[in-house]
Formats: C-alpha cells, sequence, structure tokens
C-alpha cells in the first residue's frame, strides 16, 4: 500500500491505494522517496488469517534495514 505522512491531518501515517498483490509469488520491492520517511505499508496475510504490516526504513542507528522484533527477517549482506 502506499503509506503518506498526514501532514495536514495533524501528523500520522494514513493508509493510501494498494499498490499491488503478489499472492505468494516472491516480489522484490523499491520504494521509499528519502531514507528516512517510508511511503510503503507491506502486509503479509498468512492462510489461517494472521497478519504482519511492516513499513520498510533505515535504522538511522547503524544504516540497516529497520525491523520489529520479530516477523521480519533482513538477509541483506552488509
Amino acid at each position: 500500500y502506499e503509506y503518506a505522512f498526514d501532514w495536514e491531518g495533524g501528523g500520522g501515517y494514513a493508509r493510501g491505494a494498494l499498490l499491488a498483490d503478489y499472492g505468494s509469488e516472491p516480489f522484490t520491492l523499491r520504494c521509499n522517496v528519502s531514507d528516512i520517511v517510508s511511503n510503503t505499508l507491506i502486509v503479509l496475510e498468512s492462510a489461517d488469517g494472521t497478519t504482519l504490516e511492516y513499513s520498510p526504513y533505515v535504522s538511522l542507528r547503524d544504516g540497516r534495514l529497520g525491523v520489529p522484533d520479530s516477523g521480519v527477517y533482513d538477509f541483506t549482506q552488509y
């Protein structure tokens, strides 16, 4: 999904239009207009209905992909 910061509505992010649906096929994603501002929301849903929502961003701490505590794995070779 498009995921835009709502500058006029008091801040926070708002989910926009669905940009693609790949089903269970692998995909490569190129996104984000800057290093620190995410503009993409990835929503993954398993067969049992469990969902994971993730907005990719670069960590300002070490320059790596910022990942939540669980559910997302960064396999980049740094």
